[in-house]
């Protein structure tokens, strides 16, 4: 009897098991994505390249004789310049260096740089007078040819190099003899007298003239004359190298005595040349030419 029901409860498990069965299963793979390989990151490096540099004659000028050539060039990299000065002898194949020099380019226009010019050659031909200039300023009341910011002597056998005066003008003319510089040290201020061999300073006072309102007064075209006793110069009114008002006065130099030659004209007379000891070359502001006498004051055109 205890068999049978153990029969019986086996058979009933066998049973239920059937019933429910076998579960199924189910295998699930995420899809892959098929993509393209990732680009290798290139770095590009920026190459930051040398500027180019460019050289210019910025003056040149050659001795009377033809012998020696003065060359100023300026050389310009990026921001950098270079201002050099030499002299060459085109016979003897002599170099003298007289000036290299490196600056930044200003960061105002109006500020500009400096630069030597030659001023004159001796007569003797062993000599050369120069000078600096700026290529600054606002083109109107800045120092200009035959101004400078100094004056100096280059012996062109030696080399040596002499700083006559340091702090120049703007206006400067040498003697015949070259053994003088008259100057006038600023627009307005008075007329100087240098004297090289012994260092004399002679300080001319000026004649009064009548004001202009308006214009600015100036001291310039100063010029000796042949026989080194007198001095003319222009003592005038005007605007921006314009001559409207003019006043010519001859200096004669062992009493210092001053002469209006020309007072007051409307006609803007400046001397311009003096070759001949009675007269002298002077030119209106239309640049008509004429003679001027200086014992007579006799104002006649060129062409009569």
């Amino acid at each position: 009897m205890l068999s049978k029901i153990k029969f019986l409860s086996l058979a009933f498990l066998f049973i239920l098991s059937s019933c429910q069965g076998t579960p199924e299963i189910s295998i699930y793979s995420e899809p892959t994505e098929t993509s393209s390989p990732e680009p290798l990151l290139t770095a590009t490096l920026a190459l930051t390249s040398t500027p180019v540099a460019k050289t210019i004659v910025f003056e040149e000028n050659t001795s009377p004789n033809g012998d020696w050539t003065g060359k100023v060039t300026v050389t310009t990299q990026g921001i950098n310049k270079n201002v050099k000065f030499n002299l060459v002898n085109k016979i003897t194949g002599q170099n003298w260096l007289i000036e290299n020099r490196d600056f930044l380019e200003p960061e105002n226009p109006l500020d500009g740089f400096e630069y030597p010019y030659i001023f004159k050659w001796s007569e003797n031909g062993q000599h050369m007078f120069y000078s600096h200039l700026s290529t600054g300023g606002d083109g109107c009341y800045v120092t200009h040819k035959p101004g400078g910011f100094d004056f100096h002597r280059f012996d062109l056998i030696t080399g040596e190099d002499i700083i006559l005066q340091t702090t120049g003008g703007t206006w400067l003319v040498l003697s015949p003899d070259e053994k003088k510089l008259a100057y006038v040290q600023d627009w307005d201020s008075q007329l100087t007298i240098l004297d090289f061999e012994n260092k004399n300073m002679q300080v001319i006072p000026l004649l009064t003239i009548t004001e202009v309102q308006g214009l600015v007064d100036t001291i310039d075209h100063i010029l000796w004359s042949p026989d080194r006793t007198h001095l003319v110069y222009s003592y005038s009114w005007g605007d921006c190298g314009d001559y409207f008002v003019s006043n010519i006065i001859i200096l004669e130099l062992d009493t210092l005595s001053q002469i209006f030659l020309v007072e007051n004209n409307r006609n803007g007379y400046i001397p311009i040349e003096w070759a001949e000891k009675e007269q002298i070359l002077i030119k209106d502001n239309e640049d008509n030419q004429w003679w001027l006498n200086i014992t007579t004051k006799e104002i006649k055109p060129v062409n009569n």
